[in-house]
């Protein structure tokens, strides 16, 4: 026996999208998905790596701009892991919003974190971050000061440097589109993948 299924979809708030579907009493769910056997083909990991940078950088162009900052997070000592360096990301991020929050204003964020690449001699490259960052007239040794935060209560030693600067216009070493294009090769050149997030 044959019914109908409605499924309604919302977009915005002045547009609600009705579908009508014929369905049959003998439907079966499909069984859930293998997982891949074979690897993707170099011309589709090329688009696919294309259309990520491409995505980061129309996401920096459209929400950053001259005057907003620019920050390269470091890791003094022992290289971490990609795995320990996005829970210090988290641990950055928890007192960024508090000291914006301060300010009355919320940060806009968007990192990468790269390194942790093999290199030829057996060791690995060293971890670190790049994010862009809304300026709201927070002084920068401020906003420096919320990495260097220690890495635990038990603690007292640094987590490593931060270097904050502002996003100079036009087509400068530190002009906003120049910066995107830096972030987004993190997986054309490493073997490993980046990790890249947004606030």
């Amino acid at each position: 026996m044959k019914y109908f299924r409605e499924k309604k979809t919302r977009f915005g708030e002045g547009y609600l999208d009705v579908g009508i579907y014929e369905m049959d009493d003998a439907y079966e769910p499909p069984e859930k998905r293998a997982k891949r056997k074979r690897i993707s083909p170099p011309h589709i990991i090329a688009a696919n790596d294309r259309h990520s940078r491409n995505q980061l950088r129309q996401l920096i162009m459209h929400n950053f701009g001259a005057g907003d900052l620019y920050l390269t997070p470091t890791y003094s000592g022992e290289n971490p892991s990609i795995e320990e360096a996005q829970r210090h990301m988290t641990n950055f991020l928890a007192p960024l919003k508090r000291l914006y929050r301060k300010y009355g204003s919320e940060p806009v964020v968007i990192y990468v974190t790269e390194g942790g690449r093999l290199k030829d001699d057996g060791t690995r490259t060293r971890v670190h971050h790049h994010l862009c960052l809304n300026n709201v007239g927070i002084p920068r040794e401020e906003i420096e000061a919320c990495w260097r935060g220690r890495q635990s209560k038990y603690d007292d030693t640094r987590r490593g440097f931060c270097n904050c600067s502002v996003i100079q216009p036009g087509e400068d070493e530190r002009g906003c589109e120049r910066i995107a294009e830096y972030m987004g090769k993190t997986k054309t050149k490493s073997s490993e993948k980046g990790v890249r997030g947004a606030v």
